[in-house]
């Protein structure tokens, strides 16, 4: 009777130190084990909006994500839509369709799996990698 009461007044002390330290996007996690998986993460500053599945932001605000896997790293005002895109650094950027890869600002990427470093240019088609400012590539 004694070592259930210890136990008791140890769970006592414990759940209210646990309870604390949770965050409620912590309490978001076990969804994924139910067989879906839907995770968007905000981790910086605000306001953002993510929608669609696996999408997330984790430095930056007033970035807009939707569709799937796609990853602001640090940025403001991206506009990123549809599936794996990534902005690893950069502001103002539109990426649509996807496997793309930005690093810069006010960059316009569409197509499939093109990379763009620097700032001011349209980028359109498939496997491009552009390098420099003020570029508008097709193909």
């Amino acid at each position: 009777m004694a070592k259930c009461f210890l136990l008791l007044a140890f769970l006592a002390f414990l759940l209210p130190a646990a309870y604390a330290t949770c965050h409620p996007d912590d309490l978001q996690a076990p969804r994924g084990f139910a067989g879906k998986s839907n995770r968007r993460t905000l981790q910086q500053q605000q306001p953002n909006t993510i929608t669609g599945t696996n999408n997330s932001v984790r430095s930056g605000s007033g970035n807009i994500v939707s569709g799937s896997g796609n990853t602001v790293v640090s940025g403001d005002n991206n506009n990123v839509s549809g599936s794996n895109n990534t902005v690893t650094s950069g502001s103002s950027n539109v990426i649509l369709d996807t496997n793309h890869v930005v690093i810069g600002s006010n960059n316009t990427v569409s197509g499939n799996n093109n990379r763009v470093t620097g700032n001011n240019n349209v980028v359109s088609g498939s496997n491009q990698v552009v390098s420099g400012d003020n570029k508008v590539v097709t193909g």
